[in-house]
């Protein structure tokens, strides 16, 4: 998608978001860890094991999660070079149901807003 050969996205006509332009963030410390119940649930889902009944007993993990109200989350920018799993095996990179990642024009009015730590998720 932003390869240096790449021709320009058909829907930015400002040319806000080319590769020089962009810059991708996780938040950290967002987000409440998955019991490890519903984690193998979505690993095992569409195989033969996926109707196997866990007998395993959850433990409480609400108090490993983090809201997005804590003081501890922060905005952390992914260097595009670096791979998939390393950047989710971060230890605050929480993975709820599925990776989210935030990618954000540094020509964008809301770039500064954001960089500024001014904007939250609704």
């Amino acid at each position: 998608m932003y390869s240096e050969s790449s021709p320009p996205l058909p829907w930015d006509t400002e040319n806000n978001y080319t590769r020089e332009e962009i810059e991708l963030y996780y938040e950290a410390g967002s987000g409440v860890y998955l019991p490890e119940t519903k984690v193998l649930q979505y690993l095992l889902e569409g195989t033969a094991g996926a109707n196997i009944e866990c007998e395993k007993e959850e433990k409480d993990t609400s108090e490993h999660g983090f809201s997005r109200g804590d003081a501890i989350t922060k905005w952390v920018k992914v260097h595009e070079t670096r791979k998939l799993l390393d950047v989710i095996q971060e230890p605050g990179f929480i993975i709820s149901e599925i990776p989210v990642f935030y990618v954000v024009s540094k020509r964008s009015s809301f770039y500064e807003k954001f960089k500024a730590g001014k904007w939250r998720l609704p």
